[in-house]
């Protein structure tokens, strides 16, 4: 859940390898990001530099940063079976099978790199 120019939106992750971001008054779907290569089992909202952004996180043991609104993407490999996904201010936190990461998002230049 966030707003994405001031307008409310849901973001949701899919089995499809898909996050779709939906208008939740319409119920309209309003885009479909693409590019994880296995199921995405997670996704948050929050804002770098003051933009809003998505994370997700995929079976395909990646975290990907998404700007919602042109569908640009950072890609960050991870080496670890990736379970959830959380904004927290600044940084992502990224649940693996064993451990916890903490990945600062100020560092981030989303559409750098695929």
């Amino acid at each position: 859940w966030g707003e994405i120019d001031g307008q409310p939106h849901l973001a949701t992750a899919s089995y499809d390898r898909t996050v779709r971001v939906w208008d939740p008054v319409s119920g309209d779907t309003t885009r479909i990001l693409e590019g994880h290569t296995h199921w995405v089992r997670g996704v948050g909202s929050g804002e770098i530099d003051s933009q809003p952004r998505l994370a997700t996180a995929s079976d395909d043991r990646t975290v990907r940063v998404w700007d919602p609104v042109s569908g640009e993407t950072v890609r960050l490999p991870i080496l670890r079976p990736i379970n959830s996904i959380a904004w927290a201010g600044d940084c992502l936190a990224v649940g693996t099978d064993r451990s916890l990461l903490a990945v600062d998002c100020s560092l981030m230049a989303v559409g750098q790199s695929r």
